[in-house]
């Protein structure tokens, strides 16, 4: 679809988005449901998102923000022993 239409609409009072995929607004429904189905799998991780972060055929995993601080630490300190 690649000539300008935009046949999904939000029908949302007051928001005028439309998109071209049905997908897209899908997506666009969570900023006003809030909903957040997207899952932190780490133990005892509350952090969930509105989309799944990565490219398409990613897992279904969000980026968790507590996750990766703890990944990044991790490296620094990998890092930092090695080079001790």
């Amino acid at each position: 679809m690649h000539n300008g239409d935009k046949p999904f609409a939000c029908k949302w009072e007051g928001c005028s988005y439309k998109s071209a995929y049905q997908g897209h607004l899908s997506r666009h429904m969570r900023i006003h449901t809030g909903d957040r189905p997207y899952k932190c799998d780490w133990p005892e991780c509350e952090y969930s998102a509105m989309q799944r972060c990565g490219s398409p055929g990613a897992p279904s995993l969000p980026a968790c923000p507590p996750l990766l601080r703890l990944t990044e630490v991790l490296l620094v300190v990998r890092t930092w022993s090695h080079t001790s």
